[in-house]
């Protein structure tokens, strides 16, 4: 009968002797309710409590306690020296709020709520651009300020709106020295406006105050004002010192209407400016002249009618 060599093989028996004695080293069972919770999550020795309490102690300096993350410097660009000021002090003012998470920790710091409370806070920053974290200690907010853009005239009051289309204050009398180098917009209605009410777009204002800027340069006359029948409309009548009229639509391309006016401009001597009525450009990559004595003075409805067949291109 055949009988297995391993068993008269010296070392597999002392192997085999060895597994015959060998016992599982004893694991200590931790004792008590916390011992068998720490066990649980892996605290079982007092070398991973240290290192625990350790790592918790330092994330507790580096939220609470001020450290080199905390905003020392505030850089603010966009605004002048008093409305910067005020944004400064309003920016300070919610670092020091007393939140769960400090927002001096540059780390912690929420980018949406600063950009909120400085909106919510400072009526004269119309958007805040950026916030930038400059580590370890700096921050950086970028802002477009609220400015007056133009002054609105309805029948029964004045006011100045900024360039986001708000009321910023009502005028007790209107005069060009009261409110420098700013468009004069008449509206044919009665008008109870507030401060801070949006009453036109910013686009409208934006289209409005660039076209002001650019009349003189065109057709050597500066702007008496502009007027048109009510806020909704986007057809808008400008009258010329020179009494010239010229007409728009504010929902066209602001570049565009002043190429097309300055192509037409280009093109007439002294005596045709002073001969000339009106100017529409109302009508898209076209523009059309009316002079003095010509039947499309009397077709025309100089604020309502915007179907009018112009004279001639």
């Amino acid at each position: 009968m055949f009988k297995d060599s391993r068993f008269h093989n010296s070392r597999f028996q002392r192997q085999l002797r060895q597994a015959r004695g060998y016992k599982r080293t004893k694991r200590n069972i931790p004792q008590g309710q916390w011992g068998s919770f720490f066990s649980q999550i892996g605290l079982g020795t007092w070398t991973a409590r240290f290192f625990t309490l350790l790592c918790f102690l330092l994330l507790v300096y580096l939220v609470y306690v001020p450290n080199i993350f905390f905003v020392k410097n505030i850089n603010v660009v966009g605004v002048e020296a008093e409305a910067k000021a005020n944004l400064l002090n309003s920016v300070s003012s919610f670092l020091k709020q007393k939140l769960p998470w400090p927002q001096q920790n540059l780390i912690l710091l929420s980018k949406e709520n600063l950009k909120n409370h400085i909106l919510k806070n400072n009526s004269q920053i119309m958007e805040v651009v950026s916030i930038k974290r400059d580590f370890p200690n700096s921050l950086e907010v970028g802002v477009l300020p609220r400015v007056d853009q133009l002054v609105l005239q309805t029948k029964n009051a004045t006011y100045v709106v900024s360039n986001d289309g708000q009321v910023t204050k009502q005028l007790d009398v209107y005069a060009s020295s009261s409110a420098p180098n700013l468009a004069l917009l008449k509206v044919d209605e009665e008008k109870n406006l507030a401060q801070g009410q949006q009453v036109m777009s910013m686009e409208k204002v934006n289209f409005i105050s660039i076209a002001n800027r650019s009349f003189a340069k065109i057709v050597n006359s500066k702007s008496a004002y502009f007027e048109a029948t009510n806020l909704q409309t986007p057809e808008i009548t400008v009258y010329f010192e020179n009494n010239v009229k010229l007409f728009l639509d504010l929902n066209s391309d602001v570049h565009d209407a002043l190429s097309r006016l300055k192509l037409l401009a280009s093109n007439l001597s002294d005596a045709d400016f002073s001969r000339l009525f009106y100017i529409d450009l109302r009508y898209k990559n076209k523009g059309y002249l009316c002079y003095k004595g010509t039947p499309c003075v009397a077709d025309i409805n100089l604020l309502n009618n915007a179907s009018s067949t112009p004279a001639s291109e």
